[in-house]
């Protein structure tokens, strides 16, 4: 039994329990993941749909781009009294 065998199996059973290691551990990755895909894809279907609350940091650019909004075309102007709540719920404080 030379040294060089030793090394030889030795990194072999090393390669073999890490190559164990990486596909399990992407095996349980893979399981444990779910495909969630959102109702919309784009501003225009956010401003149509019902069953999410929107809300952005309180003060903060994307509050104020969907209250003055870029271009009349778009939904900006559909979707921020949406985020105004009595309750301020869906709106994040900055502190």
């Amino acid at each position: 039994r030379s040294y060089a065998g030793r090394l030889l199996v030795s990194t072999f059973w090393f390669s073999v329990i890490t190559l164990a290691a990486v596909y399990s551990g992407n095996l349980v990755a893979f399981l444990a993941s779910s495909d969630r895909t959102t109702p919309f894809t784009n501003l225009e279907d956010v401003a149509q749909q019902t069953d999410y609350q929107i809300g952005t940091a309180e003060g903060g650019s994307p509050e104020m781009l969907l209250r003055v909004g870029p271009s009349p075309g778009l939904h900006y102007k559909q979707i921020c009294p949406e985020m105004k709540y009595p309750d301020q719920k869906n709106m994040v404080s900055k502190t």
